[in-house]
């Protein structure tokens, strides 16, 4: 008994881990199928070289995450189910890389999924083919991926649409900054994005709003009288500094170009500052004085300093300046090798003198130099002997590129600058300040006017940059990221015609996309009677286009190629279309009926059946109608699909 009891004890110190492991896989793979419960051991094996990373099974899609470990490129990866009656699409995967695909079409029921998968794949620069049949077990989840959602993860989560056999173009506008927008398809259809490359949208005015000149307090308002170029200009008739809303990253490498178009309007002269509000990694603003120093001032302090003293010790003042011309300070705990790491330095002593009445003084005490600041000033900063410090100086408080106290005429009048690097002196304004990771575009309005006698128009406000970056033409998507369409002059082009989509040999279409509209038609304003989504519809030229109508309504036009009625279109009406909210919105042709839908739920319907397909492009974000009037999307679009067959019904 007691070797026997030995024995047990033994094989359970020795292999009782291996049974607890054991007991947690089975426990964590019990399935509940018809009141009964089931052990599934789900797996995904795919043979040797790939690996399939992550999968999951519902019940009208199946998704895989597929690794390239082949060693090489493989130039087209595709697999189908025989249950299902969409493949997946056929995209290329870089050795180490993995892709996301999926079959659709699928109708399967509460249980589980066993394979197999047939996958295909062939190698970058061969023309062979090679076939394999990946072994699957899968518990089938709820759902169906393939609904308007789209993918796993919710609202701003990981997801978005997967690809599919059947879809013509997919954009998930998730590349970044850039011109290219990718086609997830893997057509071959990437498009453009045109846009006069703005770093910072001032809307041209065009809109007739403030929305990106809001801060400090801004713009006074737009006007229609005397525009530059349009039909709004800006105008301000105080005298008051104006920020625009957004920051944009600065790259030393990039060139950066400025201008606007300035009038004045009123009996006084408007004298102007225009330029750049230049901000440290920490988005905390850099002022002149920051990196503004006094050449040669560089020492050190003799002996311990309070922030209540009103003089200082340091042992080298020399080259102090004691002028009272410009406000002085001391910036302390400087890098003084004269690589100016420190730089910029806001621990600065508060003002020395009194600009134009009180001058600071230097002794030269033989083993120190006594720093006194005049006018009883205090120096506002503690710090201990050896502390390294130099003279800094005021100068302006921003970069003043284009314009520095220019006056401009009654008629309108350029000002531009160019932008490139960094400057350690703050003298140079062709180079940016040490330390500027982003900035804002600055206007000093009628600068030193009080009276209101000065009035001044501003319009065409342009900030591009050399080579050309996007960045406020990409922001959060519905899933990853959304191109930001700016309402007046922003569009993609994707380099395919409506003949080229293989939608007309099916007779059949969905157009879809994710919006989050900043603004909504107004017809009361030129060139804004509508919202355009997609398409490629023009006047009697045939082919289709998904917008928003002026009363807020979706509407979805498939043409017959004579527009002169409205049995081609469907409309959901009844202001269903939101500012400022996420909506997934559709357009879908069966052969026989037009629909839209909002959020997945049908709002719109006509009998139609004799479609003619265009030859002009498709835009995303842009269209034109009759008479060539060009109609823009102001607001997000995301996860723009246009398939050959009817997703909704």
């Amino acid at each position: 008994m007691n070797k026997k009891g030995q024995s047990a004890l033994e094989f359970i110190t020795t292999y009782g881990w291996a049974l607890v492991v054991v007991l947690l896989v089975i426990s964590s793979s019990w399935f509940t199928f018809g009141g009964h419960k089931m052990f599934v051991n789900e797996k995904c094996l795919m043979g040797p070289g790939f690996l399939c990373k992550d999968f999951l099974v519902d019940e009208g899609s199946i998704q895989l995450k597929v690794l390239n470990g082949q060693g090489k490129n493989i130039d087209s990866f595709s697999f189908d189910v025989p249950s299902c009656t969409i493949g997946s699409d056929t995209p290329s995967i870089l050795n180490g890389d993995e892709k996301f695909l999926s079959v659709s079409g699928c109708t399967f029921s509460d249980g589980v999924f066993e394979g197999p998968l047939n996958f295909e794949y062939s190698f970058d620069g061969s023309s062979i083919g090679h076939s394999k049949v990946a072994d699957i077990t899968a518990i089938i989840q709820g759902g169906n991926s393939g609904g308007y959602s789209g993918g796993t993860g919710g609202n701003g989560g990981s997801g978005g649409y997967v690809s599919d056999g059947v879809t013509q173009l997919l954009y998930k506008f998730d590349e970044g900054d850039g011109a290219l927008i990718r086609d997830e398809t893997s057509n071959g259809y990437d498009g453009t994005l045109i846009t006069i490359g703005d770093l910072v949208d001032n809307r041209g005015a065009e809109t007739g709003d403030l929305l990106n000149f809001q801060e400090s307090p801004g713009f006074e308002g737009v006007n229609e009288l005397y525009a530059h170029n349009g039909t709004y200009s800006f105008y301000d008739e105080k005298s008051h500094v104006v920020f625009s809303d957004e920051l944009f990253p600065i790259d030393m490498n990039t060139e950066y170009n400025l201008e606007g178009w300035f009038m004045k309007y009123g009996t006084g002269d408007s004298k102007i500052y225009f330029g750049y509000v230049p901000y440290d990694e920490n988005k905390n603003i850099i002022v002149r004085r920051y990196v503004f120093d006094i050449a040669g001032t560089d020492t050190s302090l003799y002996d311990d300093v309070k922030s209540t003293d009103t003089t200082l010790k340091v042992l080298d003042a020399s080259k102090w300046n004691t002028a009272s011309s410009y406000y002085r300070y001391v910036a302390f705990n400087t890098d003084n090798s004269g690589n100016f790491n420190d730089m910029p330095n806001s621990n600065l002593s508060n003002k020395m003198g009194v600009k134009d009445v009180c001058n600071i003084t230097v002794v030269d005490k033989t083993d120190y130099w006594e720093v006194n600041l005049c006018g009883g000033q205090t120096v506002g900063v503690s710090a201990v002997a050896g502390t390294n410090v130099r003279q800094h100086q005021d100068g302006g408080t921003y970069m003043y590129t284009a314009a520095a106290g220019n006056k401009p005429g009654t008629s309108w009048t350029k000002y531009s600058s160019t932008t490139q690097g960094e400057d350690t002196t703050s003298t140079n304004l062709s180079k940016w300040w040490r330390g500027t990771k982003y900035a804002k575009i600055l206007f000093l309005m009628n600068y030193g006017d009080s009276s209101g006698n000065s009035k001044t128009r501003v319009d065409d406000i342009i900030l591009t940059s050399n080579p050309v970056k996007y960045t406020n033409k990409w922001d959060n998507g519905y899933y990853g990221g959304a191109v930001d369409f700016n309402g007046y002059d922003d569009q993609i082009k994707t380099g395919v015609t409506g003949t080229d989509l293989d939608t007309i040999g099916n007779g059949m279409i969905t157009v879809e996309a994710w919006i989050k509209p900043r603004s909504l038609p107004d017809p009361n304003v030129v060139g804004q009677a509508y919202r355009t989504i997609v398409g490629n519809w023009n006047w009697n030229n045939g082919g289709w286009l998904l917008r928003v109508n002026s009363n807020r309504d979706l509407l979805f036009h498939i043409s017959d190629g004579d527009d002169s009625g409205g049995q081609d279109t469907a409309v959901c009406s009844g202001s269903l279309v939101q500012e400022g909210v996420w909506q997934h919105v559709a357009g879908v042709w069966d052969g026989n009926e037009v629909r839209t839908y909002i959020n997945g739920v049908e709002c719109g319907s006509q009998q139609f059946s004799n479609y003619v397909e265009s030859s002009l492009e498709v835009t995303i974000g842009w269209s034109t109608i009759n008479n060539n009037l060009p109609i823009y999307f102001d607001g997000l679009i995301d996860e723009v699909r246009i398939s050959d067959y009817v997703r909704y019904s």
